[in-house]
């Protein structure tokens, strides 16, 4: 999930996500482009990653979840 959505924060999307049924189970995994993200304020993502990503990256994080 890009943290840096146009219509709404990330981290409040996820927060969404996780209070809703099934998805409370969903991997989500943060992306930024920008340096400095605070991963320990993000605690509600199973992973994150750095853009631009890549498919072995992507793949990486999905198999921790």
């Amino acid at each position: 999930m890009d943290i840096g959505l146009p219509d709404i924060d990330g981290r409040k999307l996820c927060e969404y996500i996780r209070c809703a049924g099934a998805s409370t189970e969903a991997c989500i995994v943060a992306v930024n482009g920008t340096r400095g993200f605070d991963m320990e304020s993000s605690r509600q993502f199973d992973g994150y990653l750095r853009k631009p990503v890549t498919a072995a990256e992507l793949a990486g994080v999905m198999r921790s979840c």
